[in-house]
C-alpha cells in the first residue's frame, strides 16, 4: 500500500516568500508609476520647448500646429521604445554591481574633503545608484577622473539590443553645468 503525504513548506517560509513577492510587485508598481510620470513630463517638456522655439522664430500658427503634430508623432515613437523595452539594469529587478571590477567612487583628493567626511557624514553615492530609475539632480554616481567603467550583473541571461545612459541636462542642473 502506497501512502502519499501532502508536502508543504513550513508556514514561516511560505509567508516569507509571499511577503517577498508582494514587496517585489509593490516595488515594480512604484517603478512603473515613476517611469510613467517621467515619460509624461518628458513628452510635455519636448512639446513646450518646440512650441517656444517656434514662437521665438515667429513661425506662422498654421505651420506651428503642423510641426507640433509631427513632433507629437516622433515623441510617441521614442517613448514607446523607452517604455516598452525592459530595463534589465535595475536593482529592483535583481541587477547588481560587481564592485571589484567597477571604477571607484569619487571621494575627494585633499585633507579638507577627508575632514568633512568625518564631521558631516559626507559621502559619494555608490555605483549601485545607477541601478535606480531616477535622473534627478544629485542622485548620481560620482567617480574619480573623467572616465569610469562599471560592471553590472544582470538578473538573467539577455541578448542586449540597446543601451541607454541617462544624465541630467545642463538645463535642469541647479548649477547650470554637468561636469561629470
Amino acid at each position: 500500500m502506497l501512502i502519499l503525504q501532502e508536502m508543504s513548506w513550513p508556514r514561516g517560509a511560505e509567508q516569507e516568500l509571499l511577503g517577498s513577492s508582494q514587496a517585489s510587485v509593490k516595488q515594480e508598481m512604484q517603478d512603473f508609476n515613476q517611469k510613467a510620470v517621467q515619460v509624461y513630463a518628458a513628452r510635455r517638456n519636448v512639446l513646450q520647448i518646440v512650441r517656444d522655439v517656434l514662437e521665438d522664430h515667429a513661425v506662422q500658427e498654421e505651420q506651428t500646429q503642423e510641426i507640433l503634430q509631427l513632433t507629437e508623432v516622433a515623441v510617441k515613437k521614442v517613448l514607446e521604445n523607452y517604455v516598452l523595452m525592459p530595463d534589465w539594469a535595475l536593482e529592483s529587478t535583481g541587477a547588481t554591481i560587481d564592485e571589484e571590477r567597477t571604477s571607484k567612487s569619487y571621494g575627494g583628493k585633499d585633507m579638507i574633503t577627508w575632514m568633512r567626511s568625518l564631521f558631516t557624514f559626507f559621502f559619494a553615492n555608490p555605483p549601485s545608484t545607477i541601478l535606480q530609475p531616477s535622473i534627478t539632480p544629485g542622485n548620481c554616481w560620482p567617480f574619480q577622473g573623467s572616465q569610469a567603467h562599471v560592471v553590472i550583473r544582470l538578473p538573467a541571461h539577455v541578448w542586449p539590443t540597446a543601451f541607454t545612459v541617462w544624465h541630467i541636462s545642463a538645463a535642469v542642473s541647479p548649477s547650470g553645468e554637468v561636469s561629470s
